[in-house]
């Protein structure tokens, strides 16, 4: 990912997947393994984020590792029409969190 010019199917490939969901959906996002952003593809992060959002996401819950600079980026994504997110430190509480929700 740190060195990805380009994501050429990226924006597609959450099209296609969004028009098979229904409005009021929730997604778990494992950043966990991702251990660096590339900042150049910020503009591809935004468009699925607006995606997501036109789709009336419910809630993004996404998974971080202390001390990795994701959580950062990833609030780096967030734009005025923002999703609503959480972020959690382990699988187990995001699910858990997304249950009960």
């Amino acid at each position: 990912m740190r060195t990805a010019t380009a994501l050429p199917h990226y924006v597609a490939d959450w099209t296609a997947a969004l028009a098979e969901v229904e409005p009021g959906f929730d997604i778990l996002s494992d950043m966990q393994v991702v251990n660096q952003l590339n900042t150049n593809l910020l503009t591809d992060f935004q468009a699925v984020e607006q995606l997501i959002v036109g789709h009336r996401v419910r809630m993004v819950a996404e998974v971080h590792l202390p001390g990795l600079p994701t959580r950062r980026h990833c609030d780096a994504v967030t734009t005025s029409r923002a999703m609503a997110v959480r972020q959690f430190l382990s699988i187990w509480e995001a699910a858990h969190f997304l249950d009960y929700l």
